[in-house]
């Protein structure tokens, strides 16, 4: 065997091996759709305009305590709230909040938009 085969070959076993992990850690194979979505990529559906708010009583109260990981800071207006965080999971009233690179199931969705809910920047 030629030392680029054995290359591709660890590569390739190296990949499969993170999917595989990467699919386990987010609820096994009937979480992929999900998997998808939350990294931006089209699940076999037509883009649509959806209406971006949540009704209140769907959004978690940590999105909109302003005093949580998701959700920091007071505002009186949209404008004074800012998306931050390495995976644009925190709502702010500082710009450029910074946060490990993670993503997991209980950050917001991009269902959801940042900005000002009941004078706390928050998802909605």
């Amino acid at each position: 065997m030629s030392s680029g085969f054995v290359l591709l070959f660890i590569v390739l076993a190296v990949l499969t091996g993170s999917l595989y992990f990467l699919i386990q850690a987010e609820g096994g194979i009937d979480e992929i759709g999900s998997i998808l979505e939350r990294a931006g990529l089209s699940v076999g559906e037509e883009d649509t305009d959806v209406d971006k708010g949540q009704p209140a009583s769907l959004v978690p109260p940590e999105f909109t305590s302003g005093s949580s990981r998701f959700s920091q800071g007071t505002c009186q207006n949209d404008v004074d709230c800012y998306v931050g965080g390495c995976s644009e999971e925190v709502c702010s009233s500082e710009e450029g909040v910074v946060t490990t690179c993670e993503i997991r199931n209980d950050f917001p969705g991009p269902e959801m938009s940042c900005g000002c809910v009941q004078k706390v920047c928050g998802w909605q």
